[in-house]
């Protein structure tokens, strides 16, 4: 398990990075004895920062390979999850960073020694080069996705809700959080680590969201993210699903590619399901709006219509798999339920 130290952060100069790369900042401290040229320091830092953040936010870099790497917790060979688990992973991060624990770029040669985390999971390396020490802090930017400022309405067909954002700005989960981010938080152990978070208590979902600068998904901006946008501003025209303005589905039965957009009962026997895979995306972005696991989301306009139950407990022909349909959470006690987290500023 890895460990949680919120402690490591010392009175450094801090720099954001001046290579473009929005996921990452500087901190380090200076040579020990004198002060080298602030110019060959700052360049030195740009190469292996740029080598590191690709293995971050990718999951491996053209240096820092994923073949033949082993790494506790996480099946890199026949795993049921989807490449995207990768990005921004800290487990595999640390281990690609164990493995690679010398680095040569650009002639210079780079040591790792050490690794800590703030309270959000994020990694702090720590590297050096000669007599310089340099501090690397990796900020998760792969796992939300912005919704623009615009007009918008909550719930299904029919029900109006109308309300806007354009005052804020929000950004919200691609993908449920999943054992592996909770795991970092209350420092307990729940596998795997790539699926969907499920055991929590609904106060422990909030407080998790909240232990990440967030707050737990409302439903208006899930609906939001999820209705098929219309070009006419003026015009809301609420479509049943996120990938098609089609009122209907042509079949009862679905096939595997229907399975590709909403994840039912059936399509267990039909294809496998990879965690974290591409389904049912949105015109943000968001994963899974309709099918997969059933939702937990705050509910401003009714408080007891707060569950997603469009989920793999539902065949394909179900009602239930319409954008801003959703039930009482208390009336579906015994399904497993993921949530996520929206930042709002």
């Amino acid at each position: 398990m890895i460990k949680n130290d919120t402690s490591i952060i010392p009175k450094l100069s801090l720099f954001i990075a001046s290579i473009g790369i929005a996921t990452l900042v500087y901190l380090f401290t200076q040579d020990s004895g004198q002060t080298s040229k602030k110019t060959n320091k700052q360049s030195d830092i740009n190469v292996l920062a740029k080598e590191l953040n690709t293995a971050w936010t990718s999951g491996e870099s053209q240096i820092l390979k994923i073949s033949n790497l082993k790494c506790k917790n996480i099946k890199l060979k026949g795993a049921l999850y989807h490449s995207d688990f990768r990005n921004c992973n800290p487990v595999l991060f640390k281990c690609l960073t164990d493995k690679y624990r010398k680095l040569t770029l650009s002639n210079k040669i780079f040591v790792k020694k050490s690794e800590s985390y703030d309270r959000r999971g994020n990694p702090i390396l720590t590297y050096k080069r000669g007599s310089q020490k340099i501090k690397l802090k990796f900020f998760n930017t792969c796992k939300d996705t912005y919704l623009p400022q615009k007009k918008y309405s909550q719930g299904p067909r029919g029900i109006e809700n109308l309300w806007d954002n354009k005052n804020d700005f929000v950004y919200i989960d691609k993908n449920y959080r999943t054992n592996l981010d909770v795991n970092l938080w209350n420092k307990k152990e729940a596998y795997p680590l790539y699926a969907p978070s499920i055991n929590l208590s609904l106060e422990k979902k909030i407080s998790y969201c909240q232990s990440q600068g967030m707050q737990l998904l409302q439903a208006r901006f899930f609906d939001a993210a999820s209705f098929y946008p219309e070009t006419n501003s003026d015009f809301f025209y609420k479509h049943r699903f996120p990938w098609t303005k089609k009122s209907r589905l042509e079949v009862k039965k679905p096939s595997e590619s229907d399975c590709g957009n909403m994840y039912t009962k059936e399509c267990e026997s039909i294809r496998t399901y990879q965690y974290g895979e591409p389904i049912g995306l949105t015109w943000i972005g968001i994963k899974n709006s309709l099918g997969n696991y059933p939702e937990f989301l705050v509910n401003k306009f009714d408080s007891s219509l707060n569950l997603k139950v469009s989920s793999f407990y539902k065949k394909f022909s179900s009602p239930a798999h319409r954008v801003g349909y959703r039930e009482n959470i208390k009336k579906n006690p015994n399904l497993k339920v993921a949530f996520r987290c929206m930042l709002v500023y």
